[in-house]
């Protein structure tokens, strides 16, 4: 469980290169005011890899699996909420996908 503010990303470091390709994402739903978000942008080592929207996330909070057009090799994840519905957001839990 990671709460978040407005433009706060969540920035994952590996020690050496990771292969991945793609992320699962879980919202986290356990107090009131933490309020999901309905769009992404996720950066690889910079590098937009995956930019998108969860629909229908505030009817449907399960899990959800966005693979990448291709696999990307780097050390550092930044994934950044985007379109918040509210002032604070919420990671349940966010893995990696790797090939």
């Amino acid at each position: 469980f990671l709460k978040m503010k407005a433009g706060e990303p969540l920035v994952l470091s590996f020690d050496s290169p990771k292969t991945m390709s793609g992320f699962v994402f879980t919202p986290s739903w356990r107090r009131k005011s933490e309020c999901p978000f309905t769009a992404y942008k996720l950066y690889v080592d910079g590098r937009l890899v995956s930019e998108g929207e969860f629909a229908n996330i505030i009817n449907d909070p399960s899990s959800r699996e966005v693979m990448f057009k291709a696999p990307v090799t780097g050390k550092v994840i930044k994934f950044l909420p985007q379109s918040l519905i509210g002032d604070n957001a919420a990671i349940g839990e966010f893995s990696v996908i790797t090939p």
